[in-house]
């Protein structure tokens, strides 16, 4: 397993549902790569923290502390500066550490109080929130990095928002689209997955599969379009199939999945 593949995999990894052959080859390369190895703790080291802290209501002027926090990272972003794409993927992990870590030093402080009765379930769902925002605008930034392993990365923040918003939907279906490295398009493809429920996946996926050239993103949603049952997916299997221009693989598959949707 190289440096790339590290990176596309690490979600999975740090989520405990990578397979033991992966994981293996993983952790060997892990221990061969200082690069690797200091990126994985990093963002383990991160994602623990949040997951540790406990979650009950902060009190008044959280939200208002929190927005300031925010209207100041993009009022940066947005004043004089070079777009994203030209910005350092460190500096960029840095700001979204620093953020995320501002926030979740704050949740544990807040748990530290006793909220008044009947508050924390009044206050949590606005808190939950204030976190899926930072997650989106972290994810976002990372999806518009030069660096293939940065994107990665973006695919993997995505990954773990509950509700992402359609800003963040329409991102990774661009960048199933278009992105020019294959790991990370295909890595958009798997966490699309996880939100084939929402009409705007369901429709980036059906309009996707006709103009993809790489067999295994082709692959991938053809085994998606199957667990969906989208009535707009038999005829693409069909054309698909009867292309000789497409791999032999993928028309196979085609034909398998017009098979399995009678």
């Amino acid at each position: 397993m190289d440096c790339s593949q590290v990176m596309e995999h690490l979600p999975e990894y740090l989520s405990g549902t990578l397979d033991a052959p992966a994981r293996l080859a993983m952790e060997t390369h892990r221990e061969s790569c200082p690069r690797c190895r200091a990126e994985i703790h990093e963002l383990a080291a991160l994602w623990l923290d949040l997951e540790t802290v406990r979650t009950e209501a902060p009190p008044a002027g959280a939200r208002v502390r929190f927005d300031a926090m925010l209207q100041a990272f993009e009022e940066g972003r947005a004043a004089n500066d070079p777009p994203v794409r030209w910005r350092s993927p460190q500096r960029l992990g840095q700001v979204a550490a620093a953020l995320l870590l501002t926030l979740a030093g704050a949740i544990a402080g807040y748990t530290l109080r006793s909220p008044e009765p009947g508050a924390a379930n009044g206050n949590l769902a606005s808190l939950e929130e204030e976190v899926r925002a930072l997650q989106q605008l972290v994810a976002l930034s990372l999806l518009d990095q030069r660096s293939a392993s940065q994107r990665l990365q973006g695919v993997g923040w995505s990954s773990r928002i509950d509700q992402p918003n359609e800003e963040v939907l329409s991102t990774l279906i661009d960048t199933m689209n278009h992105d020019p490295n294959v790991n990370v398009r295909l890595a958009a493809v798997g966490v699309l997955g996880q939100f084939a429920d929402t009409a705007i996946v369901r429709e980036g996926m059906v309009r996707s599969l006709p103009v993809q050239q790489s067999p295994m993103i082709q692959l991938a949603l053809i085994d998606l379009l199957v667990q969906l049952h989208d009535p707009r997916s038999p005829e693409i299997f069909e054309r698909l199939a009867d292309d000789e221009m497409a791999d032999a693989t993928v028309r196979e598959r085609a034909a398998w999945a017009l098979e399995q949707l009678g």
